[in-house]
């Protein structure tokens, strides 16, 4: 089994990020210099409001995505979407209206930047190909009605089973989820020699094995990036955190702003990853990823 870098590519930001843009970017950096990558991206999260066209593709595969994996499916021609990406997570946008008429827009304001105040759908696969759909009923009673009416219509052609958002949160960090992702990225990097695995949100990483089996993380911000080496130190921050602070300790921030980059990258705007890719050739070859013979 050939013995793989793993970079690990984590959000500053809850939302807008471009970690998808960057990875997408760097799975090509790394193909030009004759790697055989690959890229996983183990939980992904999406509006459906700004996600139009991965709605009606859902509907017509009958399977959840999301606009990362479309992205990967269209510039690096990945298959087995729900390989590449076993928990699919999407959102739908809160009614305002439902907390104006409460004097409660203050709560509209912060339950709009809370990812489990607006799940709606997820999807679970297995590298065995199980899929199963879920839905939230709890959260379709806060949006909109024609909005409702729109994420009621995709669960039916999922098939979706109804499900709460504690049980689904319990799962995310449960032994099974874990487990369901070891096993898919075990499956999917086989043959290659850097795997490229993109967290979502703002998490540092997706689950605990990516992050203790990573060799670097890439922090990604609008323009800039950073690259830390993990390490021990890193993951002693980590342990320190869960401690005292809890699951707040595996967002990107809490580590970015006790741990130092080994290095800072700014980006200029990019028209296409391959434009991007040029950008980031030279981070590749700080890491350690050279040009092969």
């Amino acid at each position: 089994m050939v013995n793989a870098m793993r970079i690990l590519v984590a959000g500053l930001n809850v939302f807008d990020s471009g970690k998808t843009w960057v990875s997408i970017a760097m799975y090509k950096a790394a193909l030009a210099r004759g790697f055989r990558p690959s890229i996983y991206k183990p939980v992904a999260s999406f509006n459906l409001w700004f996600g139009y066209g991965t709605y009606m593709e859902s509907m017509k595969r009958k399977l959840l995505l999301s606009n990362d994996v479309l992205l990967y499916e269209n510039y690096l021609k990945v298959t087995d979407l729900s390989m590449v990406n076993p928990i699919s997570i999407a959102l739908a946008p809160l009614d305002p209206d439902k907390y104006r008429i409460q004097r409660a827009i203050e709560s509209y304001h912060r339950d709009s930047q809370d990812l489990f105040q607006q799940i709606v759908l997820s999807r679970v696969s297995t590298c065995n190909g199980k899929t199963v759909h879920y839905v939230f009923p709890e959260n379709l009673g806060k949006l909109s009605t024609i909005m409702e009416s729109r994420v009621r219509e995709l669960s039916l052609a999922l098939g979706s089973t109804p499900s709460n958002i504690e049980e689904f949160k319990a799962f995310l960090v449960s032994v099974s989820s874990e487990e369901v992702l070891m096993k898919c990225e075990e499956k999917l990097s086989e043959g290659s020699d850097l795997v490229i695995i993109e967290s979502f949100s703002d998490s540092l990483a997706p689950y605990g094995k990516s992050l203790l089996e990573s060799d670097y993380i890439v922090v990604v911000s609008p323009s800039v990036l950073y690259i830390l080496k993990n390490n021990d130190s890193l993951l002693n921050i980590i342990e320190n955190g869960l401690n005292t602070v809890g699951i707040e300790a595996l967002r990107t921030y809490y580590v970015l702003q006790r741990v130092e980059p080994i290095n800072k990258i700014e980006i200029d705007m990019a028209p296409s990853p391959e434009s991007l890719a040029q950008q980031l050739d030279h981070a590749l070859h700080g890491l350690g990823i050279k040009k092969s013979s």
